[in-house]
């Protein structure tokens, strides 16, 4: 009988031997699925750092996007601008032209009027003259 309690008492040992192992085993998977669980936290926020960042470099692209199309109006802007400085002032130049030759045709006829009204005087002169004379 001591032999069979003996042989119960080995047994239960064993039992309790395999029941440690299994609970090891256990913590060690325990253990193996907390490491894991970390990994996968580091991997999920270098993840959303990533996507953080090329969200901030979307944005920044953005930004240098509008401010190229802002500079692209303010170029087109300048250059009808100027379009139309160079249309006003070719019609300037237009008018300039026309005034100096209304300028030059007046200045020939206030001459030709000038020299008229000289000749009339002599011409006036010279009938006084001859008047005088007789």
């Amino acid at each position: 009988k001591q032999t069979e309690v003996k042989q119960t008492e080995v047994k239960q040992t064993e039992v309790k031997q395999t029941e440690v192992k299994q609970t090891e085993v256990l913590q060690a998977e325990v253990k193996q699925t907390e490491e894991q669980l970390i990994i996968k936290e580091d991997v999920n926020q270098i993840n959303e750092k990533d996507l953080k960042l090329n969200l901030e470099e979307q944005e920044e692209q953005k930004k240098e996007l509008e401010n190229q199309e802002a500079q692209e109006k303010e170029k087109q802007s300048e250059k009808i601008s100027l379009e139309g400085l160079e249309k006003g002032k070719y019609k300037i130049t237009q008018q300039r032209s026309r005034i100096d030759t209304e300028e030059e045709i007046l200045t020939s006829i206030v001459d030709e009027e000038e020299t008229s009204a000289v000749s009339n005087q002599q011409e006036g002169k010279k009938e006084e003259e001859q008047q005088q004379q007789q």
